[in-house]
Formats: structure tokens, sequence, C-alpha cells
């Protein structure tokens, strides 16, 4: 919502972003390219997964059946932003607008997604007369 809205707005046509093999926010921000017709390159680090057996499962799989433009996987350790960089020059070289996305959108502009979402959780439990103590997150980057 907030991060695309932004590339978007940037005049980009190409996210870039990066995660693990199975990366849920890889995989949502590759659906979110899908949808809005813009190009999406995932660089991925190499996970335990023998590279056979990862190819037909899960979020993996899914990156080719939703057109990924490239998906690059880098070994174990490697500096993900510093990869995502590399790519997005190769993507200006050859003339398309790239933008980079951290990993889990983990910035300033993806953290108004959180902001969004407890407003809307305040918003609701007014609405329904809900009172409770904690709100539980859980997050992996």
């Amino acid at each position: 919502e907030f991060l695309v809205a932004d590339a978007q707005e940037n005049g980009a046509d190409t996210l870039i972003t990066a995660g693990g093999i199975q990366s849920n926010h890889c995989r949502l921000t590759l659906a979110a390219a899908v949808k809005e017709k813009m190009k999406c390159i995932l660089v991925l680090e190499e996970g335990l997964e023998p590279e056979e057996k990862r190819d037909f499962n899960g979020n993996y799989f899914l990156y080719h059946l939703l057109g990924a433009e490239n998906v690059i996987v880098v070994p174990n350790g490697a500096d993900l932003m510093e990869e995502m960089h590399k790519v997005a020059k190769e993507v200006s070289e050859k003339g398309n607008t790239p933008y980079v996305i951290p990993v889990g959108g983990s910035n300033p502009t993806g953290a108004m997604g959180y902001v969004a979402c407890a407003q809307e959780i305040m918003a609701q439990s007014f609405e329904q007369g809900i009172d409770f103590s904690s709100v539980v997150c859980v997050s992996g980057s």
C-alpha cells in the first residue's frame, strides 16, 4: 500500500526486494507488482534446501508462477542491500526505473503500514466495544 505507491509516485517500473528463499515479503511484493503491472526482481539469500528440492516448493515456486522478472539467489551471508543496488544499477542501464525495497519492507515508508494497522485495530476496538490489553505481532525481518 505504501511502498508500491511510493515507487509509482517516483516513476518506478521495476520493484527490487530481497529476503530468504521462502520469503513471504518477497511473495507479497511480487504479487503487488503483478497487480500494478510492474516488473519485480527478487534477490534471495540461499537457504539450506537443496536446489532441486526448492524449485517446486512454497514461495520459491510461486515466485516463478507469478512471473518474477528475475530471481537471483546469492550465498548465505551476502549483503542483500548491496546486491539489490547492483541489480538496480543494471535495471537503470537497461532504461528502466528501479525502486529498491529493503528486506521486509523495513524502512520509514514501509513502517507506515504498521501505523495504519494500529489505527485500524483501534477503530475496530472502539466500534465493536472490544477492550484488550495486548497486541502481539510476529516478524521475521
